[in-house]
């Protein structure tokens, strides 16, 4: 994950990624990443999870979920963030956030917004839930037809107004593909409007209902103009964090960016080298909805192991096997930036089935995707 303001210096997130690097050279532990249902009520085209109006029969139930809620907060994680499917189909979402929150464990709730009526949002601000992610993918029209519910822009809009007003901070994320990039600055705008403070912009990846939709990637040089867009952006407005998921290599464009203004980036680098923008292996701990231990949440079907025979700490002892840089195969290994970006494992281990192989995405090279 790239967060370009905290690159810069400060941002609304900086303080939060201290506390991470600093519980896992302790404990080992980063993040956790915790889809805790694949049912959901929307039609993503996208979703990576390839969730679905049935819930899947071997879903953690209440007990385990309120065990494995229990476990995060004893291991210290610092960082939960909820997601789905849609959460809120989880009759027990609530009491799984009530044991969360005896914890000193920061909660981003990520939900498609369609079931946050005025009523579940006062229920949430109860639980100090730390952001409400939902996405927006473009003006109404487009939203809609995207996610497939006729609606979903207005629920998604009213929430976060409404958020707002409860004093739950907002974050707005979205998917960039050939079809969602013409509408990047469009979601940024409507972001600022709604008051958000941090803009989630992730990078297409081909699992899920996306495993053949090869052809909607973005290519590297529209992903580099985007990001020299955000970090202008950034650096004329420091209140707001540009957050670049599964595309760790626009953290050393940006770097060569800021080289190029006159910024020195020698604190910036150092910080970078102690995790690496690429968490698998360093921290991160994907759960998927059947309790399986995952080095990232976008490669399902990469179990180390699963809740109901091993603990969190023994999985993230597993899964730390996984980060050394120095097994990094191909452009990845040879980098300059090796100890800094890593590469995005997640899709190594989907164009090669090789989670050490090369990012072939990486926008430091010129050479295009296939």
């Amino acid at each position: 994950m790239v967060h370009i303001r905290s690159l810069l210096g400060g941002g609304p997130i900086s303080e939060d990624e201290g506390k991470i690097a600093e519980t896992f050279k302790k404990r080992g532990v980063s993040e956790v990443i915790w889809n805790i249902t694949n049912e959901c009520n929307l039609k993503c085209r996208h979703c990576y999870v390839d969730a679905g109006l049935e819930r899947s029969s071997n879903e953690l139930s209440k007990e385990e979920a309120i065990r494995l809620a229990n476990e995060m907060g004893e291991l210290g994680v610092p960082l939960l963030f909820l997601t789905g499917g849609e959460p809120f189909l989880r009759k027990d979402l609530f009491d799984i956030l009530s044991v969360i929150k005896d914890y000193d464990v920061k909660v981003v709730l990520s939900t498609g917004g369609h079931m946050l009526s005025r009523e579940v949002i006062k229920e949430i601000a109860k639980y100090r839930i730390s952001y409400l992610a939902v996405p927006i993918y473009g003006p109404e029209e487009f939203h809609d037809m995207y996610v497939g519910v006729k609606g979903a822009f207005s629920k998604v809009i009213k929430a976060a107004e409404v958020a707002k007003k409860e004093g739950i901070e907002v974050c707005i994320k979205t998917l960039i593909t050939k079809e969602t990039l013409r509408y990047a600055r469009y979601v940024i705008e409507i972001s600022k409007q709604l008051g958000s403070k941090i803009v989630y912009l992730c990078d297409l990846i081909n699992v899920g209902r996306a495993s053949r939709k090869y052809r909607e990637r973005v290519e590297k040089v529209e992903w580099r103009r985007l990001a020299s867009y955000m970090l202008e952006e950034a650096l004329s407005n420091e209140d707001m964090e540009f957050d670049i998921g599964a595309h760790p290599s626009l953290a050393p464009y940006i770097v060569k960016k800021l080289e190029e203004i006159g910024c020195n980036t020698d604190k910036v680098i150092k910080r970078l080298k102690t995790r690496s923008v690429c968490p698998v292996g360093r921290g991160l701990i994907a759960i998927n909805a059947s309790g399986d231990f995952l080095p990232c949440n976008f490669v399902q079907e990469f179990k180390v192991g699963n809740f109901r025979n091993m603990s969190l700490r023994e999985a993230a002892n597993v899964l730390s096997e996984l980060g050394s840089r120095d097994e990094l195969k191909g452009k990845c290994g040879s980098c300059t930036y090796r100890d800094v970006c890593g590469g995005c494992r997640a899709k190594a281990y989907v164009y090669y089935k090789d989670i050490m192989a090369e990012d072939p995405s990486c926008v430091m090279y010129r050479d295009e995707i296939r």
